[in-house]
């Protein structure tokens, strides 16, 4: 379900500043803060290579730990995982 609607509300959307959910060990759920989007800076491997992706959001984890993610692998806190 796209991020600026759900539920016929606005949602916020995935950037800077956003607190946002990502799902790890493909079942628990963390929380954090985005705070750097890599989007322009970290653009497609020219070799395409598979050993060491780079994902585009840092976000600063509730317990102090710093990820990096692509889109697809977090939301926005208050949504629901499909």
């Amino acid at each position: 379900m796209p991020d600026e609607v759900m539920n016929g509300a606005s949602a916020p959307s995935i950037a800077v500043g956003a607190y946002v959910q990502i799902r790890c060990d493909g079942e628990r759920l963390v929380c954090g803060v985005i705070v750097e989007d890599f989007a322009i800076s970290n653009p497609a491997d020219p070799h395409d290579r598979k050993w060491a992706p780079v994902g585009r959001w840092a976000v600063a984890l509730d317990d102090g730990r710093l990820v990096f993610v692509d889109t697809e692998n977090l939301v926005t806190a208050h949504a629901e995982w499909p």
